[in-house]
């Protein structure tokens, strides 16, 4: 408020100097009319010409003055356009200003960044230089849609960088015009390289595991199903004991070729801790020497692995536990070296009697690591928009508000998104926003054309009117299509356009006024010039007709050389008002006094001191003093030039 006000007294204080110009410029002239032919007689011709050459010194001044604060004011221009520059260069967000043609006209440094290239690389290149060959088709279906249609376009590509790495971004394209009513393309890119890799890797593990999972679980139940019934009914028939043996020895053969095939390891331990049977699996995730698996001693396996779990009392203490249940568990083993295990075990039933327990071993860490990188991704992208400086919203098609970082709740002045969710909208905009938003609303819901790119006033929660920039784009959130609100406060900015804007348009009525000032001043001048030719030519008419004939007469009646002498000083003190030279003096020289003056003519004439000490009738040493002084003003006090020759060639030019 302070710069504001001062801004606006420096205006007043321009504005009312301009006035006292225009009030200095009007007495001039009546001061001129005044001096006109009439009054003209009355002012003696040195009196004026020094009086136009203090009035144009006066005027040359206030054009300087005039002249530097218009220099000033450009330089203040400068700096605010500079100022705002910055603001595009320092955005978070890739931005491209493309031609028609596809060329890079503008960019800021977040796109160069993304690019890996230096930002004056980028400019008035072909965007397509930096496209993925392979997704150049993409691209050009993407720009005829942009042109043909007039409606804004978003996808995603990939880039290829300048170290030849390539990287997925999200790109938002809208059609626009410039000053110069040309089409431009504005361009928003965002890197999305990350959650892409974590998103293809979780696919591809996803669909391994599933896949492997149901293939290896339904033969498996299947086996151990058609075996237990087999044994379950040849122990009821002591006859067939022989052939049951012999059919049990096959199909644990069998049994033991299909849990070989497994991914997951399996161990079956009796109630005695001895093995039952184990796969190649087991001992390869629990890296377990043949010659411990052959003993099959189920303690031994245990204390052999104890060395490579993070918590291996709790290991154990789970062990115990579960050898007692007569259901299923499950619990995940977490190794130093970084694996995880998922453990399942369900009991082995002869009957209802509990025999032993039947356990899997499924290796995770693939799993694992690709969940947390995509986690990560995922924690990632939302710290971006929680920490972002720029306000971002989440909204669906019908106006809710999923989502709102600090920045968007800061602008408009909340602590929560529940307070402000709880200010109904239209309390939110000024009367004029709203009306522009209930148009973009309706038409969004009727499926029209809205720009992605527009202006809004909002009140903020204490009161305070706020401009802000607003970017729109569709983005999946949750897993569904919904809305990116990206929010820019650009009160400030626009403030300063407005105040330089209007400062510009003061400039240029200043200007204008300052050249009809100029105008008048010339025309005055003009008048001034003529009016100086015209008093001379009367003076020395007057002279000629008035003065010098009786002069010729009074000669005629002088009887004594004291008065022909004074009769020759008057005469020529006359020749000389009438003279160039003693204009020229007086115009150069106005600090000569009139004694000094008398002195310079008699010099001029080649009269010694002496001679002019007789005719002024004063001590030759009063003339030394008047020469020594004429000698100053004129510059030559300490130079050798006679002062008579170098008064004659003042008079020649």
């Amino acid at each position: 408020m302070r710069r504001k006000g001062a801004v606006m007294t420096a205006k007043k204080t321009r504005r009312d100097d301009f006035v006292d110009f225009g009030k200095q410029a009007e007495e001039i002239v009546r001061r001129k009319a005044a001096r006109m032919p009439g009054n003209m007689d009355a002012l003696s011709a040195e009196e004026n010409v020094r009086q136009a050459i203090h009035e144009l010194q006066v005027y040359q001044n206030e054009l300087e003055m005039q002249n530097k604060e218009l220099r000033q004011a450009q330089e203040e221009l400068e700096a605010s356009r500079r100022k705002y520059f910055d603001l595009y260069d320092l955005a978070p967000v890739g931005y491209l200003t493309l031609s028609e043609e596809g060329i890079i006209l503008e960019t800021n440094l977040a796109a160069a960044k993304v690019m890996g290239v230096e930002r004056d690389q980028l400019l008035n290149r072909p965007v397509t230089d930096f496209i993925c060959r392979n997704d150049r088709e993409r691209y050009y279906r993407f720009w005829r849609g942009l042109l043909e249609t007039g409606g804004p376009q978003n996808g995603e590509l990939r880039l290829l960088r300048k170290d030849g790495a390539l990287l997925w971004v999200h790109f938002e394209a809208a059609l626009v015009r410039s000053a110069n009513d040309l089409p431009l393309v504005r361009v928003i890119i965002t890197d999305i390289t990350a959650l892409k890799q974590a998103e293809e890797a979780l696919l591809v593990a996803k669909n391994e595991v599933e896949n492997l999972l149901t293939e290896r679980t339904a033969k498996l139940e299947e086996t151990i199903s058609r075996l237990l019934a087999e044994i379950e009914e040849r122990k009821k028939s002591d006859t067939a004991r022989q052939e049951t043996e012999a059919a049990l020895k096959g199909s644990e053969l069998s049994l033991q070729a299909i849990l070989d095939s497994t991914a997951d390891g399996i161990l079956a331990v009796n109630l005695d801790n001895k093995v039952l049977f184990s796969n190649e699996r087991f001992s390869e995730m629990w890296m377990i020497p043949q010659e411990l698996i052959a003993g099959k001693d189920y303690n031994v396996m245990l204390r052999y692995v104890l060395d490579q779990l993070s918590d291996p009392k709790d290991f154990l203490q789970t062990v115990r536990e579960q050898a007692k249940l007569k259901g299923d568990a499950f619990d995940t083993l977490y190794f130093k070296d970084g694996r995880l295990f998922e453990r399942f075990s369900r009991p082995l039933l002869q009957g209802a009697e509990l025999q032993g327990r039947v356990i899997s071993f499924r290796d995770v860490s693939l799993r694992k690591r690709t969940e947390e990188a995509l986690q990560r991704a995922e924690e990632n992208f939302h710290r971006s928009l929680d920490e972002s400086p720029l306000g971002v919203r989440i909204v669906t098609i019908d106006g809710e508000t999923l989502y709102a970082n600090r920045a968007f709740l800061d602008i408009y002045g909340y602590d929560s998104l529940d307070e402000l969710i709880a200010i109904p909208v239209k309390k939110r905009y000024t009367p004029e926003s709203y009306a522009d938003f209930k148009i973009r609303f309706d038409k969004r819901l009727r499926g029209e054309y809205v720009p992605n790119e527009y202006e809004i006033s909002i009140v903020r929660k204490d009161g305070v009117v706020r401009r802000l920039q607003v970017f729109r784009r569709a983005v999946l959130w949750d897993g569904k299509k919904q809305f990116q609100v990206i929010c820019h406060d650009v009160t400030e900015s626009r403030r300063i356009e407005d105040a330089l804007r209007k400062r510009e348009e003061e400039l240029a009525a200043e200007s204008l006024q300052l050249a009809e000032t100029n105008m008048a001043l010339q025309v005055i001048l003009q008048r001034r010039e003529a009016d100086i030719r015209e008093m001379e030519k009367k003076i020395v008419a007057n002279v000629e007709k008035l003065v010098l004939p009786y002069l010729g007469e009074l000669r005629k009646r002088c009887s004594t050389p004291a008065q022909l002498n004074y009769m020759d000083i008057i005469e020529t003190n006359l020749q000389q008002i009438i003279n160039p030279f003693l204009q020229k003096l007086s115009a150069r020289f106005a600090k000569f006094t009139p004694r000094e003056i008398q002195i310079t003519k008699l010099i001029k004439d080649g009269k010694s001191s002496k001679e002019i000490a007789e005719i002024l009738m004063l001590s030759v040493r009063s003339v030394e003093f008047h020469r020594n002084n004429i000698r100053k003003k004129l510059g030559v006090a300490h130079k050798a030039n006679n002062l008579c020759s170098f008064l004659l060639t003042l008079s020649e030019k």
